[in-house]
């Protein structure tokens, strides 16, 4: 298996957990990181973007698509999507296969082995974070074909679109465009379950769990343990301490997290959705606190 991850700019700390995650469950498996920025991590083969960056992937930073619109000062929003293409760059140029990718502040706790059942080859395989976005929790292409199929299909979607006047009142980011694909191809797409049945084993996380446990990025969990959280559509958790995580309801399976009596647990520092039905392994955590190090 190949992990492939993206970082620009200055490498912060839990993008090392991260990487040490994968090295750690996958040891067999080869781990890359492209990056606009030189650095060395042991064991991990590194990748400057400008020797991997493709014709079409200039074309789409040269449109600045998000100039004039509310993403345009957060250039991580812009990374976000440009990520996409990268990937595919990365993939061709160095004749990849078997590519798993998610964002740098997700840990994995299962070996690519034992998730294989769960991926199927034909499609693209991706976590679903809401009714109409796919994300980066976790996901699994099996060929550089399927990338650049991706691609395509996000590149012709920027083309209709992103020059249109609505687009500057409400443009839109990588994982609502990554939506609106999938409704127009949904057999393009497998969709890594993040809810079990009953006989299931394994679920994947798209960032629900993470922030049930961990918060968010601008209110991360304090001085409360993990089985305290906020439930509701918006976000409205104390801004002092002592504060729990947040269970997000415009996710798409916390309605049936929170009906089953669902709470995160860990056994052997590895989470486990417990809820009405029984236990069930939770393959990654995508920690929008970015407090990776608490996880681990």
């Amino acid at each position: 298996m190949n992990y492939l991850l993206l970082y620009f700019g200055k490498h912060p700390e839990h993008l090392d957990k991260c990487l040490k995650s994968i090295l750690k469950v996958d040891p067999e498996s080869e781990v890359y990181l492209c990056s606009d920025v030189y650095a060395k991590y042991q064991n991990v083969n590194t990748v400057h973007s400008e020797d991997i960056i493709s014709s079409q992937t200039k074309d789409i930073i040269s449109k600045n698509i998000y100039q004039d619109t509310n993403y345009e000062k957060n250039k991580l929003w812009e990374l976000a999507l440009l990520r996409i293409f990268y990937l595919r760059d990365m993939a061709q140029k160095l004749n990849l296969k078997n590519i798993i990718h998610f964002d740098s502040d997700v840990l994995t706790y299962i070996s690519s082995k034992d998730l294989e059942q769960y991926f199927e080859i034909k499609k693209i395989n991706i976590t679903r974070l809401k009714e109409k976005e796919l994300i980066f929790g976790y996901s699994y292409f099996h060929n550089p074909r399927l990338l650049e199929e991706l691609c395509e299909n996000v590149y012709n979607y920027l083309k209709n679109f992103s020059n249109k006047s609505a687009w500057k009142v409400e443009p839109k980011n990588e994982m609502q465009i990554l939506g609106e694909i999938f409704n127009e191809h949904p057999d393009m797409f497998n969709i890594l379950k993040s809810h079990p049945n009953k006989n299931d084993e394994i679920i994947f996380d798209p960032a629900m769990y993470g922030q049930i446990v961990g918060g968010t990025h601008s209110k991360p969990r304090r001085y409360l343990p993990m089985n305290f959280y906020r439930y509701g559509k918006e976000d409205k958790r104390r801004k002092n301490f002592p504060r729990g995580g947040w269970l997000d309801k415009n996710h798409f399976d916390s309605e049936k997290f929170y009906n089953t009596n669902g709470k995160v647990i860990f056994k052997n520092k590895k989470p486990i959705l417990k809820n009405s039905m029984g236990e069930f392994k939770i393959a990654n955590l995508h920690i929008h606190s970015k407090e990776l190090y608490k996880y681990v």
